[in-house]
């Protein structure tokens, strides 16, 4: 059991769930959790620790980023209410980023807050989601548009769920992944240039899990650097809630790894990145030959999710910019006619 953060709440990284989740159980000084999972870690995820865990069944969503909405949380504290969930009580959560961003969304509302636990099962909850205390749900076809900020109070990571996960979310956490190895740049990027593999995919997960909580104990509330995990994410969020409208709904990580192309484009365009650093990032993500993602026509109904994003301001499109390897920049405006143009280029190229 390898500890990577020991305050403002403990992060544990080991191989085996059972391990995991008692460390996750005994820092947080209970046996009796109410436990949230969905449809697909009830059924693979946990069998793998269920004899730590209470008799009582679980509370049980539907998988799916569809489901990250107010009727779901409104069932979950239904659900609390009717097992007398108190102040006292602790909701430990075994699922992917949708589920740590739902169920850590209703520890913090329930009774103006409970504790909560993270264990996430997915290669985007481990690596992202359940890092950081960022809870919510989508609203009115915007991605996490409410929610709070309310910390875990323990998250424990088991690599082995990863073998649960089907292609489409291993992809999807393999763009999370290729967003923390630009950041750290150096070694971590190089790593990054070549297939990762399931069985070797340890050093570069321990990496982007330190990458990230570096950025959010030095700012946890996002008014400075931790607004670099946004790269990729202004244009990602976007198409990402568009493409739940359609019949082909998009993976929130694969979304990510073509904002940060768009992200690129722009970045270009203004002449803020060189070309051997663009064709650097693309490259990268091409390797990891992400499936096509389908985009509108027309470029508009993206552009008004965009001026929706939280980053932005009065209506202004305010992105993160990637400039090399290991360094980006935040909060740069950006007008419509060069969004609209990224967006040709990105779609043609």
């Amino acid at each position: 059991m390898k500890q990577l953060q020991q305050k403002p709440y403990p992060v544990w990284l080991n191989a085996q769930p059972k391990a995991a989740l008692k460390a996750a159980l005994s820092h947080a000084g209970t046996k009796t959790p109410i436990v949230l999972c969905d449809a697909t870690t009830e059924q693979h995820c946990l069998p793998l620790v269920s004899s730590l865990l209470p008799k009582e069944p679980p509370i049980v969503v539907p998988a799916g980023e569809q489901h990250k909405s107010q009727d779901m949380l409104q069932f979950i504290w239904q659900q609390l209410l009717a097992r007398n969930a108190d102040r006292n009580s602790i909701l430990l959560v075994l699922g992917g980023g949708v589920l740590t961003d739902l169920g850590g969304f209703a520890a913090a509302t329930y009774m103006r807050g409970i504790r909560w636990v993270a264990v996430p099962t997915s290669l985007i909850g481990i690596t992202d989601a359940a890092l950081g205390g960022k809870t919510g749900t989508n609203f009115y076809g915007l991605k996490n548009m409410v929610g709070a900020y309310h910390n875990p109070s323990a998250v424990s990571v088991a690599t082995r769920f990863l073998n649960t996960l089907p292609e489409r979310e291993w992809q999807s956490g393999i763009g999370e992944m290729l967003k923390h190895a630009w950041l750290a740049g150096g070694r971590t990027w190089q790593q990054a240039a070549k297939p990762i593999d399931r069985k070797d995919i340890s050093t570069l997960l321990e990496a982007g899990i330190r990458q990230k909580l570096g950025l959010v104990r030095r700012d946890p509330y996002e008014h400075g650097p931790r607004k670099l995990l946004n790269l990729g994410h202004t244009f990602g969020h976007a198409l990402e809630a568009w493409s739940l409208e359609t019949e082909h709904p998009l993976p929130h990580g694969v979304c990510v790894a073509v904002g940060m192309k768009y992200a690129a484009q722009v970045s270009r365009l203004m002449g803020r990145m060189s070309k051997r650093s663009f064709n650097a990032l693309v490259r990268t993500i091409d390797v990891h030959q992400f499936p096509e993602a389908l985009m509108p026509l027309r470029f508009e109904p993206l552009l008004e999710r965009m001026r929706h994003d939280k980053k932005g301001l009065a209506g202004m499109v305010r992105m993160v910019l990637p400039l090399r390897p290991g360094k980006c920049v935040w909060d740069v405006e950006v007008v419509d006619d060069m969004l609209t143009e990224s967006y040709l280029r990105l779609s043609s190229s």
